[in-house]
């Protein structure tokens, strides 16, 4: 006879939750990076627009939808203005 531990079947949810904390808490520790290192400089390579603006904004300008309260990031707000004010910016959201 096989033992199955009626651990796997608990809902995933479950089993879920403190990785989501855990990922969550990480962002805002990665948002509170951001907003520190936007309080000495405009952009994030050399105080200059560059690929590093535009790798980070890709997912940062849309935080708020993952749930993330962005209202304590004003540097990132006015980050994400400038990006967006960039020569031949595309929007990547509708």
């Amino acid at each position: 006879m096989i033992l199955i531990p009626t651990v796997l079947f608990l809902p995933v949810f479950y089993v879920a939750l403190p990785l989501m904390d855990y990922w969550r808490n990480s962002g805002y520790q990665a948002l509170d990076t951001m907003e520190s290192h936007l309080s000495k400089q405009a952009f994030f390579a050399n105080d200059k627009y560059s690929i590093a603006d535009i790798a980070l904004y890709a997912y940062t300008h849309i935080a708020e939808e993952g749930g993330y309260q962005m209202d304590k990031y004003p540097l990132i707000k006015q980050w994400c203005e400038r990006v967006q004010a960039q020569p031949n910016y595309i929007e990547i959201t509708n």
